[in-house]
């Protein structure tokens, strides 16, 4: 529909805020150079030697360091090797390789300027060690990282026999800088030492790897010397930005119109007592712009006290975007989901008596009083608390004798260096900042520098103590970052702890299942991992006792003035952690100080640890929170509003069937994440790809995640997204530089054109939903990245995209001038990028499509969101008409992965010119993408705007199939069952892999055993048909017999539901996806067996048998063997009689491939309940 639009479609077009008209700009925030935060001067003494800690002589006797990087494809530990002191070539110690392992010692090269390198070691005999059979494996693995492309890692290696004496090995190579792959130069290389000890243990010392022809004299390797940090502002940046937000632009209206916006309390499991809610309220443009114009509710129209703070506002005309609000509820089991109603616009509200948090800010600390709880941050030395009070008796006043924390002689954060030197924050003046100050929760943010003697910063800082009124509870948000420049070498740490002087402890509760463990002299307790297993020790008075669990993070102190609670999140996620008690008080240990390996930490890498510490009267027990508590604005009116994205709830689609798809992936993949815990030092929240590296946020998209959230309230959804958003904070963003895309083995150096490969909005959709002041941290300081290279580099394609986008959104989150500024900017350079020569079209989106186009033209229409400039308009819709017209040309018109990015531009540009064209082209290739994945692909939930668009329109949902996606390859039968004479259609996809084609047949056998189908299909690639058998007058059970050449699958769809697919051991899964089968367990059945065999991917993985009432039966996780045979994983069931004859259910969640089997039951499995039943053709035989 172009040209004329009808009465009804104006009224939906003129809602959107994109053709309301822009009011006049508010002055946009500026921050002055005074509030910037220096960062101490780095001096870097080079070497040739590209190899960290090359001579072992750093870090703890007897243990090799952690050679951690960002990539992850040589995680790999040495479980029986160590160091050994005395003896070495090169100073005092070497590095012990116990037969059969493998040293790795991973590096980055940020350039390939040649090709030559050598890496040389000095190796012999270790004592004991068979001089006959013992020989040294050397190799190095090279990985070039490059713009496009994966190219296959190279290998080289030599085997020498190995002498009592020193030798040196050399091993020569030419790295192939893959030339062809690259279209702005070589990005960098990934390397990895590898020194394999074979027949005996040998002596490794002096490993060199430079680039040369020749091996050099060992010339030890790169220092970094850092210099005195420079005094910090009195207020910084973040604070500056924050706080300008709060007061609305001039001339504004006084008052808003009245409005309402439901919300409720998203509760973690086993949430009690009193709990507060938190989270960010979306608001369309224009609405609001004060934020003491809002109220709440509860479920009785009782008012509540309520905090808020404007999270975002949108540059065009200064109203709020974000609203933050904080405020108390009370769970009881009668109310499963606490309600409320904010109520914005008239005057402001009255105040509600209720108890306060009080924040007193002086010249040398800041006191925050809780009513409980009274604490108090010293300016002058971070020591965490200088001191906390406890009210035991509740007179409102603290005395000496309720001084729960002392930290007048000790405290503090301190940081250890695996060469023995201590930076402490007792000798560091922080900046602190007081983010909230109440009345109902209180932030007080202290930054600064772990020092040496000399005053020397070495590690960052940044801890975030969260206050509440009437509580005796803190949340303690502790990040450290490493803070060097890009050329310094890896941190060499040995420890990373903070001090609680709570005082002598006399003994420790821990766990669920409340073990008290007396003190004594010391007591720790550590979370590590032995091999592959996740494990805890115990150590008291020197005897250490090894437990294989995990450990839940929850400790109970008895103290002398209280009892004291401490809750460490993600405990067995994050490890290694510790915890020790000495007489002192309690040591939380972020990076353990013994029995673990020392920690070689990147450059511009960070972590964040988050936990809960309360404190009760003696013999209390302290209410520390389980979980988050999360505002949940109603998906009805919160989406409209288009603050965080449009849409509608799934319940009200017009696409019911993609909606249904759709929402049992998410069920499915949020089942999986519940009982896969994702865990190891930094890597929590990330995931694994098929090819065995590490993925990041352009791949494994939070975004999706947290689409689907707000539009069903699914905590497990936005659970999963937001350990990825914590991940790309610790891991894949440059903290010094800026950059997001550093973690993938594909550009994992960072530092280059596409350091800002990412979905700009997860920063800033997570601190829009949460408030969460880090998240906006970083996302300013990836800003600073993004603008240079989109103002002075000017790249093409995603290099430009990418961080042109995150530019663009940043406009309406700060509203800072320096980013619209870059925004106007980068509209004017695309205007000027577009020519056409020879009938081709060029601009800034370089070669276009839907990844390089699709990323500009996000950036494009926030722009013009942001700022109205008529000049983004026409650029972007001039690129929209291009990418459509190139890309049907090209056949690839099909939104799927990261491709869905195309919705929003289909959207806007339907709602700037009124042509129904977008949305209907838009639908078209959201529904290719959702029938090529068979609804799995879970980023099709950012198709929501145009499934919304559909319904103004008309435009109802065409009559399909999506294929059952069971994934299995080879052979493999499925029954179905028609209850009525009706016409039969079959639809199928065949998906071939590694492009390879392979011939395939199907058998359809009717119920009556009539033959009437015998189809083989010529060698073919990826294929989709179907067919229909007319009604013959007959029903029953119809029987589908497929066969496929290797590598395939075909996967179909019927008019039926009730299909199953007949499991059988020799079937090889090909799909990655978790699934839900479910089958049926006869009357006479005792018991039965299901058993998995993961023979290809090497993820974390589980298996989950579900009753016939949903509940859990058993539960296994596991993690395949690195080599060796892979066993089948068994789990038995034993059956009740209340549970015989009856539907269950079982969760196969597995991180690669898999062969099920099913022992003791019709091994039948269906896709959905209602669709089960044992064909009648079938006797139980073995094989049938």
């Amino acid at each position: 529909m172009t040209g004329r639009v009808s009465g009804r479609f104006v009224a939906v077009l003129w809602a959107f805020p994109v053709l309301a008209g822009f009011a006049a700009a508010p002055p946009p925030i500026s921050v002055s150079a005074e509030n910037l935060r220096p960062l101490p001067e780095v001096k870097v003494a080079v070497s040739v030697n590209l190899l960290p800690n090359p001579s072992f002589e750093r870090g703890v006797p007897g243990i090799l360091t952690e050679y951690w990087s960002r990539f992850g494809e040589v995680n790999r530990a040495c479980v029986k090797s160590g160091s050994v002191d005395g003896g070495a070539f090169d100073g005092n110690r070497s590095a012990r390789v116990a037969a059969g392992e493998t040293l790795c010692i991973p590096t980055e090269h940020p350039g390939l300027p040649k090709e030559e390198f050598v890496l040389s070691a000095y190796v012999r005999l270790a004592d004991g060690a068979p001089a006959a059979t013992t020989q040294c494996r050397v190799g190095l693995w090279v990985k070039v990282d490059v713009d496009d492309g994966r190219p296959k890692p190279e290998t080289w290696e030599k085997v020498v026999p190995v002498t009592a004496e020193w030798q040196r090995v050399v091993l020569p190579v030419k790295v192939d800088r893959v030339l062809d792959l690259n279209r702005w130069g070589i990005v960098g290389a990934l390397f990895e030492a590898r020194l394999g000890a074979e027949g005996g243990d040998v002596l490794v010392d002096a490993v060199q790897l430079e680039q040369n022809t020749d091996a050099t004299a060992f010339a030890g390797e790169c220092v970094a010397l850092p210099g005195v940090a420079a005094v910090p502002p009195k207020l910084d940046e973040l604070a500056v930005v924050m706080r300008a937000l709060q007061a609305p632009p001039e001339g504004v209206p006084a008052e808003a119109a009245p409005g309402e916006m439901p919300l409720t309390v998203s509760l973690p499991r086993d949430a009690s007592g009193g709990v507060f809610a938190s989270g960010g309220v979306p608001f369309a443009r224009g609405v609001l712009f004060r934020c003491e114009q809002v109220r709440l509710e509860d479920a009785e129209g009782r008012p509540v006290p309520l905090q808020t703070e404007v999270l975002a506002r949108y540059a065009a005309d200064g109203s709020i975007r974000s609203l933050y609000v904080v405020f108390p509820v009370m769970v009881s089991g009668a109310v499963a989901v606490p309600r409320f109603t904010l109520r914005f616009g008239g005057p402001a509200a009255p105040p509600v008596d209720a108890a306060r948090v009080a924040v007193t800010e002086g010249a040398a600390d800041v006191t925050v009083v809780t009513g409980p709880l009274k604490l108090v941050l010293s300016r002058g030395s971070f020591r965490l608390f200088d001191g906390v009070w406890f009210d035991a008796d509740g007179n409102g006043e603290f005395s000496d004798g309720e001084r729960v924390i002392d930290a007048s002689q000790t405290g503090g954060c301190r940081a250890l260096g695996d060469a023995g030197e201590d930076w402490d924050s007792r000798r560091d003046q922080p900046v602190l900042v007081v983010e909230r100050a109440g009345p109902v929760e209180a932030v007080v943010r202290a930054q600064g520098w772990h020092r040496d003697a000399e005053r020397r910063g070495r590690l960052g800082y940044i801890v975030r103590v969260n206050a509440y009124a009437g509580s005796s509870s803190l949340k303690i948000e502790h990040t450290f970052e490493n803070l060097t420049p890009p050329a310094a070498p890896a941190l060499g740490l040995s420890g990373v702890t903070f001090m609680l002087p709570v005082g002598p402890v006399a003994d420790v509760v821990t766990g669920a299942d409340t073990e008290r463990l007396p003190v004594g002299g010391a007591l720790r307790v550590l979370q590590t991992m032995r091999g592959d297993e996740v494990c805890g020790a115990i150590t008291r008075d020197g005897i250490t006792e090894w437990r294989d669990r995990e450990l839940d993070g929850r400790f109970l102190f008895t103290a002398a003035h209280a009892a004291v609670g401490l809750r460490v999140a993600d405990f067995a996620a994050n490890a290694p952690l510790a915890i020790a008690v000495d007489p002192d008080g309690v040591s939380v240990e972020l990076w353990p100080t013994r029995e673990v390996k020392t920690l070689a930490l990147s450059h511009g890498v960070g972590k964040t640890h988050r936990m809960w510490l309360g404190f009760a009267a003696p013999g209390g027990v302290p209410e520390l929170p389980v979980g988050p508590v999360r505002v949940f604005p109603d998906p009805a009116r919160a989406l409209p509003t288009e603050a965080f994205v449009w849409g509608v709830p799934p319940a009200g689609s017009p696409y019911p069937a993609f909606e249904a798809a759709l929402g049992h992936s998410f069920e499915l993949q949020g089942a999986a994440d519940e009982v896969i815990a994702a865990r190891g030092k930094f890597n929590v929240g990330d995931c694994m790809s098929r090819g065995g590296f590490w993925l990041n946020n352009e791949t494994a998209v939070p975004r999706a995640w947290f689409l689907q959230y707000l539009r069903t309230g699914d905590r497990r959804l936005f659970n999963t997204a937001e350990r990825a958003v914590w991940h790309t904070m610790d891991v894949d963003m440059d903290r010094v530089t800026g950059g997001q895309y550093v973690h993938n083995i594909h550009h994992a150096l960072g530092r280059t054109t596409h350091s800002s490969h990412n979905y700009a909005e997860i920063l800033t959709l997570h601190y829009l939903l949460t408030g969460d002041a880090l998240s906006l941290d970083c996302a300013r300081r990836n800003a600073v990245l993004c603008r240079e290279w989109v103002t002075k580099k000017w790249n093409t394609g995603r290099g430009h995209g990418w961080p042109a986008w995150h530019i663009a959104e940043m406009c309406d989150v700060t509203c800072e001038k320096i980013n619209v500024d870059a925004a106007l900017a980068i509209v004017k350079r695309f205007r000027e990028s577009v020519k056409v020569e020879n009938g081709v079209r060029t601009s800034l989106s370089g070669e276009g499509g839907l990844l390089y186009g699709g990323t500009n033209l996000n950036a494009l229409l926030r722009i013009h969101r942001a700022t109205g400039d008529a000049d983004a308009r026409a650029v972007f819709l001039d690129e929209l008409d291009y990418t459509i017209e190139h890309v049907q040309a090209k056949g690839e018109w099909a939104f799927q992965g990261r491709t869905l990015m195309m919705v929003e531009p289909m959207v806007y540009g339907w709602r700037l010119t009124g042509d129904r064209k977008y949305v209907d082209q838009g639908l078209a290739a959201l529904l290719a993408g959702a029938a090529a994945s068979g609804g799995r692909d879970l980023d099709l939930a950012m198709g929501a705007p145009l499934v919304a668009a559909a319904a103004p329109l008309g435009m109802a949902e065409p009559s399909t199939l999506i294929a059952q996606p069971w994934g299995f390859k080879r052979q493999h039968a499925m029954f179905i069952q028609e209850d009525t004479d009706a016409p039969l259609k079959v639809e199928y996809k065949r998906l071939a892999t590694g492009g390879r084609s392979s011939e395939w047949w199907l058998k359809l056998q009717a119920p009556d055993g009539q033959l009437v189908k015998d189809e083989k299909f010529a060698a073919m690639g990826d294929t989709a048909g179907s067919f229909e058998l007319p009604a013959d007058g007959k029903v029953g059970v119809w029987r589908l017999d497929v066969h496929q050449g290797y590598p395939a699958m075909v996967d179909f769809a019927f008019n039926v539901s009730k299909v199953v697919l007949q499991i059988d051991p020799a079937m090889w899964r090909f799909v990655y996806t978790p699934e839900l089968y479910w089958f049926s367990v006869p009357p006479e059945a005792e018991s039965f067996v299901i058993a998995v065999k993961q023979y290809f991917g090497d993820g974390p993985s589980a298996l989950v048998i579900y009753g016939p009432d949903g509940e859990t039966v058993q539960t296994q996780r596991w993690e395949p063997p690195e080599a060796g045979e892979r066993p089948w994983l068994e789990v038995r069931i034993a059956v009740p009689p209340a549970a015989r004859a009856r539907v269950w259910s079982m969760l196969v969640a597995v991180g690669g491939q898999f062969q099920l089997r099913m022992d003791g039951i019709p091994p039948f499995v269906a896709g959905t309940r209602d669709a089960v039943f044992t064909p009648p053709m079938w006797n139980g035989a073995p094989g049938q």
